[in-house]
This record gives C-alpha cells, structure tokens and sequence, in this order.
C-alpha cells in the first residue's frame, strides 16, 4: 500500500501549484487527436493530520477521465450527519506541469462537486486524482464530450482500493474502440500482465511496465490477435494497482461505456439497472478459472415476479447474453438481474441504444454488486442545466420480503428533502429524481437511499445503481452513464 506525500489543510478550498507530474501512455497516433483523450483518476480518503504518516483509511479510486476534449466532473459527498470530513484533493498530470491541489472541508451531510478541467487551468491531458480526507465519502466521476452540445458521457463511482489483480467481463474490438486503462500510483515501477479470455480461441497475454506514479492506455484493438474479438481481461501485477475499461463507438467516439474492474471474482452478483424496451440490455459473463461454471440467471421484474436461466460457462471464456432475448417476458421490460454461480465468476451489465448495432448513438456499463447494502451514496447526480440532464436511481430487492426505502436528496443549496417508497419482495423500482423531487430542478445534488425498518436503516437487502442522461438536440440519452452507487452499510 503506498503512503502519499504530505499535504496540509486549509479550508478555502482553492487550488495552488506544488510540483511537477508526469506519466506516459501508448495511445495510437490517431488518438492524439483528441487531446488528452484518456488518464488515470484516484480517489483516496486519508486523515485529519496536517501530513500523512500512514496510508488513507478510505480510500476510492479511477483510473479513466480527461482534460482537454473532455469534461472531467468529481461530486464529493459526506454522508455522515455527525462528522466533518477534512479532504484534500491532488491532481498530478501526466505531461510535465505542476501538480494541483485543492483543500476541502466538508461539514456533516455536505457536498462538493470539483471541475477538475478548471483546476487543472490550461494544461491539457493526463492527470492522476488523489482524494484524501479522514471520513468515508462517495465520490462520483462524469465525463462528457462533444463541446458546447454533450453527445456522449460515462459515469463511474470510485473503486475503495487498489489491487494486484483486475477483472473484466466485457471487451469487443469488432466494431468498437476498445481501452484498458491502468494507474500505477506507487513508489516503484509495475510489472502488468493482460490476458484476455476470447469468446473463441485460447487466451491472449500482453506484458506491461509501468514506471512508478504513471498511467497507461492499452488499445486492445492493436493486440495480435484481437483484431475482430469479444473478450474478458484479467490484468494482473506485482504492485497494487487501479485499472478501467472503456469501449467507444463510431469514428468520433459517438457512444461509449466505461467501467472500473473486480479486484476479486465471486460467486454473486447483483444489478439493480436494466431495461429492454427502449435499450439492448447485455450480460456479460467471464470464468478465468479452470472449471466450468453453471450459471443461474435470475431477472427480476417490477411487479416482484421472478424468472431463472441457467447458462454453462466454460473454463478461461466469456460469454455476452442479449436479456431481451432470453424470454418472451424480457422483450420490453424494466428489470433487475442477480448472477449465481456454481464457480467464482466476474460479471457486468451494459446497455446500448436505440435500435440495431447499426443505430446505436451511446450506451453505459456497470460492474455489478458482490453485496447487498442497507445503505447507499451516491456523490453527484443532476436535473435540468443546459445538457437537460435527468438522473435516475434504481432500487432493487434482493429478496422475498417487502420493506420500505428512504430517499434524501442534497442539493447544491444545501437543501435536504425526503421522500420514502414501498418496495416488494423482489421488486426492481425506478425513481426518476426530478418526478419525486421538482426542487431539483436545475441543480447538482447528492443523494444517500436507505432501506428501513421502523425508522432505522436496518431494512431488506438492497441494491442502489444510478443512471444519467443527457438529451440535448432534442434527443433522449444523446449521452448518457450509469454507475454501481456507494454501499455505505
């Protein structure tokens, strides 16, 4: 585990420059066209201490977001309603220039949203993001792109650690662009190894070093052998590292989807977003173990009626499952989605829209949950604003028992409103924010969804994703994201 550099506190907030930053990638020439397309974002929650001695306790990570052609946006929230969370926030860019950093105080139930693109002033590109603070908080990231008109965005909460090894259940190179993102945020330099698990043929290895405090790009596209591929990933290495996956549709990125990886493989996995109607929902499933594993599929449908499939997954393979087509009842329906496995498996969700491949204008992906919670944060959601953002949450029971869930909103005012909903047993619910809350109209908020028993948040079992959407030139979803949220308890 590393122990970041001193830091000390103050409460203004306002960035100021300390040092230099550096890191490297291995983009394609083509890619530089779009200026610091990619780079590497971690989120690290610390001590009150004018300096580190230790290791952050809390800790969340990125590894994908951009300055430059991009939008970079970080929503911090203090979750607790007794403690004030002192944070620091340090953005290291990849090309030379001086490091960044941004003092923050958060006061109990507070919230802060960071333009990292304007504190990082006119330097363009790569840059690394540590936040430090002595309270668990969520962190949310949004990218968008496309100007002074979003036409694309991703959405991801932050990973609580880093690892030595990653997982990936999603991967296509045949028509899409297709990244791995890893930060090595160490002392020392890190030795990486991608193996990709291909739908078909044997497995694909790909060595790596990482010089220490660097950031790479992997472009699965240019590996032999991926050239026209549907693959899973795991990338492993001899120092704790963070790594994301992001896939890009269209010769000007016109959709996309990004998600963080597993540091570990499990038996369940739970999701609380999918919908067939209006998207092509996709499970992706992959088994980097060496036996097969049987897989029940169970989908859970708004009104609280439950169907299973069972699917074999053969041992180092991946397999992607298109939910509208596996029954007649998932054609066009809202739906949650649990994955048990008979053997420790690495699952994910992705949905693209509208219509056929050949139609799609942008998509988003998840990991899925390997826990349940009682109590979920989310660290930025928006309504309204010149993209005409909407942002859902979706809910859903992970058993037969009904219970009851509390929703608080935390706006950029600092204005708190509470709303409670009945929930089913199995129930997958959809709360559309800006329907249940008008007042949000316009607004950045946070958000924390607690499942209830007489008052305290001891309730069912539950699952918290959160999705946003932004439909500009008259388009619904022109960009769009959607994350795992925060389990708090």
């Amino acid at each position: 585990m590393t122990v970041w550099r001193a830091v000390a506190f103050t409460r203004a907030g306002c960035p100021r420059t300390v040092g230099t930053g550096g890191g490297s990638n291995r983009w394609p020439a083509w890619h530089g066209r779009l200026a610091g397309a990619a780079f590497g974002l971690i989120a690290i929650a610390g001590t009150t201490a004018p300096a580190y001695a230790q290791p952050a306790p809390f800790q969340q990570h990125f590894a994908e977001g951009a300055t430059g052609f991009y939008q970079t946006i970080v929503g911090l929230f203090n979750t607790s309603r007794t403690e004030v969370a002192e944070v620091v926030v340090t953005l290291s860019p990849d090309s030379p220039g001086g490091t960044v950093e941004v003092p923050l105080t958060l006061d109990p139930f507070t919230r802060h949203t960071l333009n990292v693109n304007e504190a990082m002033g006119d330097r363009v590109g790569g840059v690394s993001i540590h936040v430090a603070s002595d309270q668990p908080i969520a962190a949310t990231r949004q990218m968008q792109w496309g100007g002074a008109v979003t036409y694309g965005s991703t959405l991801e909460s932050g990973v609580p650690e880093t690892a030595t090894t990653w997982y990936f259940a999603e991967g296509a190179t045949h028509v899409f662009n297709l990244f791995y993102l890893i930060a090595n945020p160490n002392d020392a330099e890190a030795n990486v190894t991608i193996q990709y698990l291909r739908g078909s043929g044997g497995p694909v290895t790909e060595e790596e070093v990482l010089p220490a405090h660097s950031r790479r790009t992997i472009w699965a596209n240019a590996v032999p052998g991926l050239e026209l591929a549907e693959v899973a990933a795991v990338i492993s290495a001899d120092q704790p590292i963070v790594a994301e996956r992001a896939m890009y549709f269209g010769p000007l990125f016109d959709a996309a989807a990004a998600s963080g990886g597993a540091s570990a493989l499990s038996p369940e996995w739970f999701f609380a977003e999918g919908e067939t109607s209006f998207f092509d929902t996709f499970l992706l499933l992959g088994n980097p173990g060496d036996a097969t594993a049987e897989v029940s599929v169970t989908y859970q449908l708004p009104d609280g009626s439950t169907l299973t499939k069972v699917h074999d997954l053969p041992a180092a393979s991946r397999r992607t499952i298109l939910v509208d087509e596996e029954d007649s009842q998932l054609a066009s329906t809202a739906v949650a989605i649990r994955a048990s496995s008979s053997q420790p498996i690495i699952a994910e969700r992705a949905m693209w829209w509208r219509g056929t491949a050949e139609s799609w204008y942008e998509a988003h992906a998840t990991l899925g949950a390997t826990e349940t919670g009682t109590v979920w944060a989310i660290g930025e959601g928006a309504s309204g604003g010149p993209d005409a953002e909407d942002t859902y949450v979706l809910v859903a029971n992970a058993t037969g028992d009904p219970g009851e869930v509390r929703v608080t909103v935390l706006d950029e005012n600092g204005t708190t409103a509470q709303q409670g909903f009945a929930l089913a047993g199995h129930q997958r619910l959809t709360l559309h924010l800006l329907q249940h809350f008008p007042g949000l109209e316009g607004q950045r908020f946070s958000v924390l969804v607690e499942s209830l028993v007489n008052g305290e948040p001891t309730g069912v079992p539950i699952t918290v994703e959160y999705v946003r959407y932004q439909s500009t030139e008259g388009r619904f979803g022109n960009g769009g994201g959607a994350a795992l949220a925060t389990r708090v308890q």
